[in-house]
């Protein structure tokens, strides 16, 4: 009896899998029904928190946990992120907030909000626009306005090299005052003239890297890689007097990306109309991102840190993915993970369908998103009947193994992508309908200048 029963064992064993992938969809909706969590609200004045109670223990002890949205006009993600921050926040003790914005933009930021400026005022002194000026980001800087000066404040941050808000204007008085604060001030004069003269002409809304001249261009790139040279090889002391501005190494880093920067712009500068630059050079950007979140996470072990930005600047692995626009992207949640191996959790959220539309001034109307296809993993959770829901990709419950093979996704824009998306994110948070993001000041309302 025992010899006739191993080939059936052995069938058992060719053949599970196929089984697997060819599993219904209507055992697959099933299946996610049963154990996606269902999640109530996406307002931020909602505390009952119990219904995120999965994503809490899915998180866990890490530190540090990603926020993606599909596309910068997705109102719906903005309104359920800023919930989810709050409940990271009084609930699992997450003390900052990283933007996918300037790093010294919003440190400067939070540093006069120290002073007593407000967050909710001077927004635009940090974010990009399609932050600062959305309706539904507002409420969660008014939540942050709150606790400022409480035991237990939620930070503000930026990660990019890029200037994103009004307040890099005031970049280079700053390093100044800076500077002139240390013991050897020999040399600074020339080195400040030359990164005014770069950082000036990239803050300048007035002008644009591809306006220039090559000759000016070859120039302002030579003179800035000089002084950033300069600048990294001063010994430079902390300047306690000028707060969370007189730090050392914040100007260190701070400095070497203005350096980066004007790599980038030029690059950027050289390429075709219509075309990007290679992918070396489009992964900068990334690479300064991911190593200054990681930089952030050190200097404080106990910190923890929520995230907000692009997922397809927060993806692990950016390879293998079909359909992908942009398969040699490394992103900042790749360097950030790979700096802090078993810190970092990513979470996608993802729409159904909807409409899409940003908070620029000026911007297009809402655009239509169109449908998810019922067989997609996006539409597989609409068809569930629930209007919101997290789905954990670390620890998938029995019966969820078809989650582990390539299935047609969203997460990186609304483009139709096919791979194993547990190789890329940790968990998928699932919005039905999609609502836009909705502008605090339009071209019409805004003052004239």
């Amino acid at each position: 009896m025992r010899f006739r029963t191993l080939p059936w064992l052995a069938l058992l064993c060719f053949v599970g899998p196929s089984l697997l992938n060819a599993q219904s969809d209507a055992e697959r909706r099933a299946w996610l029904a049963a154990n996606a969590s269902s999640i109530r609200s996406a307002s931020l004045a909602d505390t009952d928190f119990s219904d995120l109670a999965a994503l809490g223990r899915a998180i866990g002890n890490r530190r540090v946990v990603l926020l993606g949205e599909q596309g910068h006009g997705d109102g719906a993600t903005f309104d359920a992120k800023s919930r989810v921050i709050r409940y990271l926040h009084e609930k699992l003790g997450f003390d900052l907030v990283v933007f996918e914005s300037g790093f010294y933009d919003c440190r400067r930021t939070w540093h006069d909000a120290r002073a007593g400026l407000s967050l909710a005022d001077s927004a635009s002194n940090c974010m990009f626009e399609l932050w600062s000026n959305s309706q539904q980001v507002r409420p969660l800087l008014a939540y942050m306005d709150s606790v400022r000066t409480t035991r237990n404040p939620l930070e503000l941050a930026g990660m990019d090299f890029q200037p994103s808000g009004l307040r890099s204007r005031r970049l280079l008085a700053d390093l100044t005052d800076f500077l002139a604060a240390q013991s050897d001030t020999a040399g600074t004069g020339a080195m400040l003239v030359a990164l005014r003269t770069s950082y000036g002409y990239l803050t300048s809304p007035a002008t644009r890297p591809r306006d220039m001249a090559p000759a000016t261009a070859d120039s302002i790139h030579t003179a800035t890689r000089n002084a950033v040279q300069q600048f990294a090889s001063r010994p430079l002391r902390d300047v306690p007097a000028m707060g969370a501005m007189g730090d050392a190494e914040f100007w260190r880093r701070t400095v070497s990306g203005m350096g980066a920067l004007i790599d980038f712009m030029r690059a950027m500068s050289e390429a075709k109309p219509g075309t990007l630059p290679p992918a070396s050079v489009m992964n900068r950007r990334d690479s300064i991102m991911g190593e200054n979140l990681a930089w952030l996470a050190k200097r404080n072990p106990r910190r923890r840190i929520v995230v907000w930005g692009a997922t397809s600047h927060f993806v692990r692995n950016r390879t293998g993915i079909e359909g992908d626009p942009a398969p040699n992207m490394v992103p900042a949640g790749h360097v950030a993970s790979e700096k802090l191996p078993g810190e970092v959790y990513t979470i996608a959220f993802m729409g159904a369908e909807g409409e899409q539309g940003t908070a620029r001034r000026g911007s297009a109307t809402p655009s239509a998103i169109p449908p998810a296809d019922s067989t997609s993993l996006d539409g597989l959770l609409r068809d569930t009947g629930m209007e919101r829901a997290f789905l954990d990709l670390r620890a998938i419950p029995r019966g969820g193994e078809w989650l582990e093979a390539p299935i047609v996704a969203r997460p990186l824009g609304y483009g139709a992508m096919r791979t194993a998306w547990p190789n890329h994110v940790d968990g998928i948070f699932f919005i039905r309908r999609m609502t836009p993001s909705t502008p605090v000041v339009t071209a019409a309302t805004a003052p004239a200048r």
